[in-house]
């Protein structure tokens, strides 16, 4: 672990500085300068070197419909579909023609059904305060009996590498009718300082598109998951399986909202932690609104019922989400995510005694800006703040974490 963390701390000392928009005219420092080289660049074909100067435009006015509208263009035409869809998607926030709605509309649909590769790219050094959860008591009573805890197992500060990749590919097999395969990776590697931990995706589905964003798809999914082996050692072992079936259905109540009912169904089996086989079921509802071009917001509410081969694992989760994006002039795109569940026990743990019901409050606060981007991979920022209250203290914790890292997505 340790040499990794040094090769990617060589890489990011060594990597150029912000990435800068190509010399302008002489004298030339103004919107409108760097309009008319976009324009230029546009009507000599070159696509590659306007998109530098459109991206600088639309972090100078998040608000001018026709700066954004030109880099989404742009950015379809070098095919990096899901940027061109998501700023396609915030001119429709602003006043336009219904025309010109319409003809976005049919953009954003065609660049759905694009038969290409699409995928995403992150890497990010992470310190988190308790990345074991462990709860900051240092005794614990069980009936007319106190424990001590062991020292060993309190809340310790550890840094790791997060790495995150997704691939996927559509292929049309008649109007409006996609198969789409993907595949994701999600790790956390600490080297022994806090288990590591390591998880592959893999789904197939049906996607089906309607008319205002409208999308109905049935998907099959595969899970796989490794977790570190004890303290102190590197590496992942085998924990847990997963088959799962998700039915998702989306449209758009207006230009401007979108609303999303989703339905997951999932059977996991553990290698060791037999207690916790069985299968989960969620249902989530989730709504985003965009207000004016620069301002997205999003909100959402989750039930699950897990049915496990304990009772003690057996339960019922609740929990309700709010988030926000804002893209502020200069390139600074600010995203704030809050949630709060509670899970309930189905059954009491015989070694506690007691129901255990958890609640978890969440926050986290991440900063973008792809003017200073190293190549195409845009500096991100990430704080974020966990708290977990249960009715049994060994299970209450907080964590505090700060990651600084890359993201692409092509």
């Amino acid at each position: 672990m340790a040499p990794i963390l040094a090769l990617l701390l060589v890489l990011l000392a060594a990597a150029p500085g912000p990435a800068q928009t190509p010399a302008l005219p002489p004298g030339a420092a103004s919107e409108q300068a760097l309009w008319e080289a976009a324009v230029a660049h546009g009507r000599a074909g070159e696509p590659r070197a306007a998109l530098p100067y459109l991206e600088r435009l639309v972090s100078l006015d998040p608000d001018d419909l026709n700066y954004r509208l030109e880099l989404a263009s742009v950015l379809g035409l070098l095919g990096r579909d899901d940027r061109a869809a998501f700023h396609f998607r915030a001119a429709l926030a602003g006043t336009l023609p219904a025309d010109t709605r319409q003809e976005i509309l049919a953009r954003i649909a065609a660049l759905e059904r694009a038969d290409r590769w699409r995928g995403s790219l992150r890497a990010s050094l992470v310190t988190e305060t308790n990345p074991l959860n462990a709860t900051a008591e240092s005794r614990l009573r069980i009936g007319d009996l106190d424990f001590v805890l062991d020292p060993a197992n309190r809340p310790k500060q550890a840094t790791g590498l997060a790495l995150g990749a997704t691939l996927g590919r559509g292929v049309t097999l008649r109007p409006d009718l996609r198969l789409e395969v993907s595949a994701t990776v999600d790790a956390e590697l600490f080297g022994g300082a806090a288990p590591d931990d390591v998880t592959l995706g893999l789904q197939v589905a049906l996607s089906r598109s309607f008319d205002r964003e409208g999308r109905l798809s049935f998907g099959i999914g595969l899970s796989e998951r490794w977790l570190g082996r004890t303290r102190g050692e590197s590496g992942v072992e085998p924990y847990s399986s997963g088959v799962n079936a998700t039915l998702i259905a989306g449209t758009g109540l207006t230009d401007r909202t979108h609303v999303e009912l989703r339905f997951r169904h999932e059977r996991l089996r553990h290698d060791t932690a037999i207690a916790a086989d069985g299968t989960s079921t969620s249902l989530r509802v989730q709504a985003r609104y965009r207000p004016q071009p620069r301002l997205q917001l999003r909100a959402a509410a989750e039930t699950e019922v897990t049915d496990a081969r304990s009772p003690v694992e057996s339960g019922r989760r609740v929990t309700f989400f709010l988030g926000g994006d804002y893209a502020f002039e200069g390139g600074l795109v600010g995203s704030l995510d809050l949630s709060r569940g509670t899970d309930w026990r189905d059954a009491v743990p015989f070694f506690f005694g007691r129901l255990r019901d958890d609640t978890r409050t969440t926050a986290t606060l991440r900063l973008v800006n792809r003017n200073w981007a190293i190549g195409d991979f845009a500096p991100v920022v990430e704080i974020g703040y966990e708290k977990q209250s249960s009715t049994i203290a060994i299970f209450s914790y907080e964590n505090t974490r700060l990651g600084l890292g890359i993201t692409r997505s092509f």
